[in-house]
């Protein structure tokens, strides 16, 4: 993701591709959040699921003391996610915002989320960001209740790629476990309790949810 900003006051493409990052994980994780800012523009994003189905009110907010002309905003397509969005303001006035409406319907599995292309023109020159929309895959799932006995009977079920996968990674910091039930929470993986007794271990099973009824979840 790259951000081409006329000027001296761009940031450096190591800096932008950190700003994205992080605000594409922490709206990833969250329901509402920053999902980009810097010297021109902020992008928060608010979101819902209910099963295949997706809403994402979108809020730009221009920093500026001039308004940003010829904005833009366009969203490629990718095969399992169908997308629809209102128009948005082509000027966004001083110190103000512009929200859009983006609906989405998952019709299958996909690896890398959609994407957005925002464009628009300041007072030292055009602005390109080249963003990512915070719909991971794990935003279709549904959360399933289910005491430990059923959890084992259907786990014992799993034989092997390509239903069960396992990885290994290394926490860069101490892992707070009330964060992390709240983070796969908003992932949409539901926890459950009574399974592991191991308190550092949390179990979560969900549904993958798709417009398609034929397709294996």
């Amino acid at each position: 993701s790259t951000s081409n900003v006329p000027g001296g006051d761009a940031a450096a493409p190591a800096d932008m591709a950190t700003l994205i990052r992080t605000g594409y994980i922490a709206t990833c994780t969250n329901t509402e959040g920053m999902l980009f800012e810097d010297e021109n523009i902020q992008i928060a994003v608010k979101c819902e699921y209910h099963g295949p189905m997706g809403r994402l009110m979108v809020l730009y907010g221009n920093k500026n003391a001039l308004p940003l002309t010829n904005f833009r905003v366009n969203f490629p397509t990718i095969p399992s996610i169908d997308s629809t969005a209102t128009p948005v303001a082509n000027n966004i006035s001083p110190r103000s915002q512009a929200q859009q409406l983006i609906s989405v319907e998952c019709s299958g599995p996909y690896q890398d989320a959609p994407k957005m292309d925002v464009m628009f023109t300041t007072a030292t020159g055009q602005v390109s960001l080249n963003l990512r929309l915070p719909i991971p895959m794990c935003k279709f799932n549904e959360a399933v209740p289910m005491a430990a006995e059923e959890f084992f009977s259907r786990w014992n079920m799993v034989k092997g790629p390509p239903l069960e996968y396992q990885g290994v990674f290394k926490a860069s910091r101490p892992i707070d476990m009330v964060y992390l039930e709240k983070s796969l929470a908003a992932m949409r993986l539901g926890p459950i309790k009574g399974v592991d007794p191991a308190p550092a271990n949390l179990v979560c099973v969900s549904v993958f949810c798709t417009k398609n009824p034929q397709q294996p979840q």
